[in-house]
């Protein structure tokens, strides 16, 4: 740069001799432009900061979104977690129930199962619960199958030990006839459904054996299983022959032929294998029927009692029934203060009470009508006549007419 030579004097002289400047503003102009650039100054000094402010406001804006996103990230996260943890705990509960009511549908499924494989061990849940049936007879005293209750159903018959295989017990159920279905096909069918042990004798049915009929032919073909236990112990023995002579009369056959496992004939104790049946034996002879005490049921069963030396006169027969038989726990079914005297007019056996004699409307003397009854079938009668006796009703009997006899022992309900 050039060095400048003026002096202060020569610079004032130099001023001095410029043009003067002089201002035409007034003093209210001039005030005015100073309050505008004293404000300017002002509105400069705020913008900054307000500036500032508004680009903090704008990254805020900015910012919070991501901010609150990430905290909502956490929050779902966290609300995820305790949701997951809910659902999972929801999840679980809902498993345990599902497993719970899957054991019980398993446990509902293996109980069908059973009670399909064997239908006797399903309880009936109102098996506490009388039907009508049972209430009309527990009313009437009575416990046998009469003609007016067969209607359209097919009375069946099976015979069944005790549990101290000293008695057979001859049960009777009711069951509605189908279309299609011989009564043997019933026969069959019902076997399983016996409750033999509720009715507190021994478990019989099924048999152990296979049971092939021939209708036309009225022939039966009883094929025993390999281990069937009727070959050992008397008690056995004569159950197995008891059915079979049922089985004859109940559906007239004309022959049983016997086979195991196939083969022709069965082994019974201490005998040959026999290879057909015909009821020539003990268990054709009629029997006397006495009282069966038993303490499931309210009512006492009905067994007849067979004597090897049969006897001579329905009277003599009669008069047995009024003796107990201890050994095999059988109770008389004529008490003994009841006095008759008992005659046969050509089918029909005449019963005739004497004075002394106390009849009254009670359940004992109902069960000793009925038994009278039992017995008067058991050896072939048709009908029985009840006279001089002090009422003329017992339970459901008419005294004053000939009383019909029964269609089969010891009615008994299925489940």
């Amino acid at each position: 740069m050039r060095k400048n030579d003026h002096s202060d004097r020569d610079i004032e002289e130099l001023l001095k001799q410029m043009p003067k400047v002089k201002d035409q503003r007034g003093k209210r102009e001039v005030y005015q432009n100073v309050t505008m650039k004293m404000n300017r100054r002002k509105r400069q000094s705020w913008l900054i900061p307000t500036a500032a402010a508004a680009a903090a406001l704008l990254l805020l804006v900015i910012l919070i979104p991501g901010m609150m996103g990430g905290q909502d990230t956490a929050e779902e996260s966290s609300s995820g977690s305790n949701e997951s943890a809910q659902y999972s705990t929801a999840t679980n509960e809902s498993a345990d129930r599902a497993e719970s009511t899957q054991e019980e549908d398993t446990s509902s499924s293996e109980n069908d199962f059973t009670s399909n494989e064997n239908p006797k061990n399903t309880i009936d849940d109102d098996q506490g619960v009388k039907s009508e049936g049972e209430i009309q007879r527990e009313s009437d005293y009575t416990t046998a199958v009469y003609e007016e209750e067969l209607q359209d159903q097919e009375v069946l018959t099976y015979p069944i030990l005790d549990n101290a295989v000293q008695n057979i017990v001859s049960v009777s159920v009711l069951v509605p006839k189908e279309d299609g279905k011989s009564k043997f096909d019933l026969y069959k069918e019902t076997m399983p459904l016996l409750t033999e042990e509720q009715w507190g004798l021994s478990d019989n049915y099924p048999l152990e054996a296979d049971l092939i009929y021939n209708d036309e032919q009225k022939t039966l073909t009883v094929d025993m299983f390999e281990d069937h236990g009727y070959s050992y112990g008397p008690a056995n023995s004569l159950f197995i022959n008891t059915v079979l002579s049922n089985l004859w009369s109940d559906f007239d056959l004309e022959k049983i032929t016997l086979m195991t496992d196939g083969e022709p004939g069965v082994d019974f104790e201490h005998n040959e294998p026999i290879t057909e049946f015909s009821p020539n034996d003990v268990t054709a002879y009629p029997g006397y029927y006495l009282l069966y005490p038993n303490d499931q049921e309210e009512q006492p069963m009905f067994v007849p009692y067979v004597q090897l030396e049969q006897p001579e006169t329905i009277q003599e027969v009669f008069n047995f029934m009024k003796q107990d038989v201890d050994t095999h726990f059988l109770k008389a079914s004529i008490p003994e203060d009841i006095d008759f005297e008992a005659n046969v007019d050509d089918e029909t056996v005449v019963i005739t009470f004497t004075d002394e004699s106390v009849i009254e409307d009670n359940e004992e003397t109902a069960h000793m009508i009925e038994a009278l009854l039992l017995t008067a079938k058991e050896f072939h009668y048709e009908h029985v006549r009840v006279e001089n006796a002090d009422v003329d009703t017992i339970g459901r009997f008419n005294l004053s007419q000939e009383l019909e006899l029964p269609i089969a022992p010891n009615q008994k309900e299925l489940p």
